[in-house]
């Protein structure tokens, strides 16, 4: 069994289960397509307002009090003495070629005919006009038109990946006996997944199998299982696309480092999350660092799970519109930050040490439907969290770990 399993298996991974997503784009669009391809651009808008150990094992060095032990400057998270060249290009190629003309903008267009056109056409729209993409994404991409973008934004539409699916079927797993007894863990009081044997676990069972040979390095950690069943929900998408998907977000979105065996990766972005939160709310950092509130004790399911374990579905299925868009990291960065803002005075005002855990790994999950909007609205806060400056913070996690390593 893997560290990760042993990991997920414990009392803290428990107490936190109970809180019940390379698409190759078209030739440029004729001349003959371009009206209404202009009018899609331009769709009017409206925007509503654990334990300190836990990460460490036999090969670890620099775990999570480690971690929360650096002293942090509040105008900057990292050690200033520490100086490091921010490169980095984002990762997403959404330039176009210079033959291709920008596009006239209309003033009107339906609902159904932007996303159409935004499907068939993702990544020139996305470089053409980033800002009207990005808008009508915040607000939500359609239930009816979800399942499609998905895969469409995570570039997962590619004939070798249905065709290699259904070849690792066939296969044996030795992961098997471990997804067969998560199963009935994961969403146990949603309808979809409450049959023993029913559609739903077994839709489940037989694309984290296909996963675990087809990535048999991680084979299969708890966790997995969330994330993939959030892809299943939407009756649209097969079993195919949604491995496609999965594959594409484990591999092109550095979800699947945080699931190495060395778990470096995964103390990585919990001390991203500590710098960036230092930097926000410093404050709050103190607060939490007196009462031994530890960094890890909180953080490790939400990069582990992409929060699906504990937030409402409708906040899951949104925040993964914007995964796609804005990339994983970044987005479970800005949602962890929002999540703590909109509860940092209730901390503050508490100082008894199970009241504060309670709340930092309960009660900021329970969000009511009027808030949902709002909370994802929030994420606009944190634009200042940008892969740039997790670029930066993961170097100097790396050099910082090479000290304590000597």
């Amino acid at each position: 069994m893997s560290v990760l399993n042993r990991l997920f298996r414990n009392s803290a991974w428990s107490s936190l289960t109970k809180f019940d997503s390379e698409y190759s784009v078209k030739e440029m669009v004729s001349d003959s397509n371009s009206s209404v391809f202009e009018e899609c651009l331009n769709s009017p808008i409206s925007i509503p307002t654990r334990s300190p150990t836990l990460l460490s094992d036999s090969n670890s060095t620099c775990c999570d009090s480690d971690i929360d032990s650096i002293e942090l400057n509040p105008d900057y998270p990292v050690t200033p003495l520490l100086y490091i060249r921010q490169e980095l290009e984002y990762p997403f190629n959404t330039e176009i070629h210079q033959k291709d003309p920008p596009l006239e903008l209309t003033n009107h267009s339906s609902d159904s005919k932007f996303w159409n056109c935004l499907i068939e056409n993702y990544s020139i729209m996305l470089a053409q006009n980033p800002v009207r993409v990005t808008q009508r994404i915040y607000q939500g991409i359609p239930k009816e038109y979800r399942s499609v973008m998905w895969q469409c934004m995570s570039q997962s539409k590619t004939t070798y990946l249905d065709t290699l699916y259904f070849q690792l079927l066939k296969e044996r797993s030795p992961f098997e006996a471990d997804i067969l007894l998560d199963l009935p863990r994961t969403f146990p009081r949603v309808d979809m997944f409450k049959k023993k044997g029913g559609e739903g676990q077994t839709r489940l069972f037989n694309v984290l199998k296909a996963y675990s040979v087809y990535d048999p390095e991680i084979g299969y950690a708890q966790g997995l299982g969330y994330i993939v069943a959030v892809l299943l929900f939407h009756s649209q998408m097969s079993e195919s696309e949604a491995f496609n998907v999965f594959v594409r977000l484990m591999q092109s979105h550095d979800l699947r480092e945080i699931f190495l065996t060395d778990l470096r990766n995964l103390e990585c972005r919990i001390y991203q999350f500590r710098c960036l939160l230092s930097s926000h709310f410093p404050k709050l950092v103190q607060h939490l660092d007196r009462h031994n509130i530890r960094t890890a004790m909180y953080t490790t399911s939400w990069f582990l799970t992409l929060f699906t374990n504990v937030l409402p579905l409708p906040i899951i299925f949104r925040l993964l519109d914007v995964m796609l868009l804005e990339g994983v990291t970044v987005t479970v960065m800005r949602m962890g930050l929002a999540l703590l803002n909109q509860s940092s005075l209730e901390l503050l005002n508490l100082d008894d040490y199970g009241e504060l855990m309670k709340v930092v790994t309960g009660t900021i999950f329970e969000v009511p439907p009027s808030k949902e909007e709002e909370l994802i609205q929030s994420l606009g806060l944190f634009t200042a969290v940008t892969e740039k400056e997790l670029t930066t913070l993961s170097k100097r996690y790396k050099l910082l770990r090479n000290i304590f390593a000597k």
